[in-house]
């Protein structure tokens, strides 16, 4: 009977750490920047975009307001 318990309480531990490291973490709070001069630098020459979005300390998204706003998704 000790044996069985000591299986089950295994089984339990294992399942329950399977389950943690399951879990996806919370995506980052994104920033929307709007209403200023933002540059970019990608391509043959800079251009100008209305909206940058930042999430986690990296630029997710650079384009109009309204496309930046979709890219924040639910975490503006």
């Amino acid at each position: 009977m000790k044996n069985n318990i000591l299986v089950c309480v295994g089984v339990a531990i294992s399942l329950g750490a399977g389950l943690l490291q399951a879990a996806e973490p919370a995506s980052p709070r994104a920033t929307v920047y709007t209403g200023g001069d933002i540059l970019t630098m990608r391509g043959a020459a800079p251009a100008y975009v209305e909206a940058l979005v930042e999430a986690g300390g990296k630029i997710t998204f650079v384009g109009s307001s309204a496309d930046a706003l979709k890219a924040a998704g639910a975490n503006p």
